[in-house]
């Protein structure tokens, strides 16, 4: 019988995979204040809170530096969640 065992090197390696991966999905949310958002589809649909993203419109920069206006094109005051939509089409989402 074998037996796998899991070292901490093994989940270290595997968490900085993880945030790699992620980390080309987050986008930070500018609209009055500031806040972060996550790239949910390649057509530039983000997702962030309802509190970021206060009025119709919203500055979004990448990861990978590239910054676009956004509009707001769905909210959910109750749930603190809006949607942004920025003209690009080969994001990475989440």
């Amino acid at each position: 019988m074998s037996t796998n065992t899991i070292t901490t090197d093994d989940v270290d390696r595997a968490l900085e995979a993880t945030a790699t991966r992620l980390r080309a999905s987050v986008a930070e949310v500018r609209s009055g204040g500031s806040g972060a958002g996550t790239v949910w589809r390649r057509d530039g649909t983000i997702v962030t809170n309802h509190h970021v993203a206060g009025g119709d419109q919203a500055e979004v920069i990448l990861a990978d530096g590239r910054n676009f206006r956004a509009t707001v094109t769905a909210r959910d005051p109750r749930n603190d969640l809006a949607v942004l939509r920025i003209p690009a089409f080969d994001l990475i989402p989440a």
